[in-house]
């Protein structure tokens, strides 16, 4: 079943505190930064996972847990986000944010599952477009070093 479309008077809003969390974040306030992307899902009506914004919004709050070191904070929103793109996710995509979670957490052994398993499957096209530490972590530790 297709994800459905927000309302419109949702959709503007939703937008409204998207915009806002990005524009926070890069001016490093994470605490209004994480209030507006925590607007932004409590909008989503139930079923939240219905709508066609739940799997980019997931995946957004994981990365933005992860790339403001709050790791902790990101794992939840990985069962989401395994949740938001269920079992088709053909590209690998929850798990390889799994193993950049695991990375900023310090778990470098499930990391290193986690990537290898990506890496065993799509070489090094998961990597493209994410931190470059993650696929040299990889690379040396699959290298033995």
């Amino acid at each position: 079943m297709a994800a459905k479309p927000l309302p419109p008077e949702i959709a503007e809003a939703f937008q409204a505190h998207t915009l806002r969390a990005r524009t926070a974040w890069k001016a490093g306030d994470i605490a209004a930064a994480e209030a507006d992307y925590l607007a932004a899902w409590a909008l989503l009506p139930e079923p939240k996972l219905a709508y066609d914004r739940a799997q980019s919004m997931t995946g957004g709050l994981v990365k933005f847990f992860r790339d403001t070191h709050q790791p902790a904070k990101a794992r939840p929103w990985l069962e989401r986000m395994r949740e938001a793109y269920g079992p088709a996710d053909g590209t690998g995509h929850v798990e390889f944010m799994a193993a950049t979670v695991d990375h900023e957490a310090g778990d470098l052994d499930a990391a290193y599952r986690g990537f290898h398993a990506q890496y065993q499957r799509f070489k090094k096209r998961p990597f493209e477009g994410e931190d470059p530490k993650y696929l040299a972590f990889y690379l040396k530790r699959a290298s033995g070093g």
